[in-house]
């Protein structure tokens, strides 16, 4: 566990200094190289395969921390070459380093970089569909970012019209706020969402819910 920690933290410490020095680099050209360099040597993959593979291959070849980089820089991507991508190239990077964010189930890795999770949804929410919704919403909790999880929750209540979707969406906050309520007082209260709140958030959801049925 905090050998997995120390990885984690190093490979944070890199990627920062990465993003600094890409940002750094004018000549596009040059940021195109450091950017490759950079995805080789924190993912093991050329950028175009590791933009090419589906999120499933990469989770099967790659470990949590590699998919966590590889991850930030796709958002290093859409921030550095923003001046020449249409909107729709950026928001489709933007998703897909949020899918393959949350698709990391390791505790550290959520703990350190569920704000991460929630700035590049709050850059392409338009592109989550429910499914994504719900992978982001258990990546919060894991990572004991509550607070943040349930603004998440209610703000794509109001985002989905489809009556399946708000059944799926809805199950989903059914079980995170059953399972907030088997958390201790100290980890809710960390967590931005003390057990007051959890219980006021699930009478939220459930006249929400019954709201959106009628």
């Amino acid at each position: 566990m905090y050998f997995q920690a120390d990885t984690v933290l190093r490979m944070i410490e890199q990627l920062g200094a990465a993003y600094r020095e890409l940002m750094r680099l004018l000549n596009d050209l040059e940021a195109e190289g450091e950017l490759e360099k950079m995805f080789r040597q924190l993912t093991g993959l050329d950028r175009t395969t590791a933009k090419l593979l589906a999120v499933e291959s990469l989770t099967d070849m790659l470990t949590p921390e590699r998919r966590m980089a590889l991850s930030e820089l796709m958002t290093m991507e859409a921030d550095r070459f923003a001046h020449r991508l249409d909107t729709d190239e950026i928001l489709s990077l933007r998703h897909r380093a949020l899918t393959l964010l949350c698709a990391i189930d390791i505790d550290e890795i959520a703990a350190l970089r569920a704000p991460q999770a929630k700035q590049i949804f709050d850059q392409c929410a338009e592109q989550c569909t429910v499914e994504d919704t719900v992978a982001l919403l258990r990546f919060l909790r894991t990572g004991g970012a509550y607070a943040i999880a349930e603004d998440v929750l209610f703000l794509q209540l109001s985002a989905f019209a489809r009556p399946e979707e708000l059944r799926i969406l809805a199950a989903e906050g059914e079980a995170f706020y059953a399972l907030l309520l088997a958390e201790p007082d100290e980890a809710l209260i960390q967590g931005g969402l003390p057990r007051e709140e959890v219980m006021q958030g699930q009478a939220a959801l459930a006249e929400t819910y019954r709201r959106d049925e009628a």
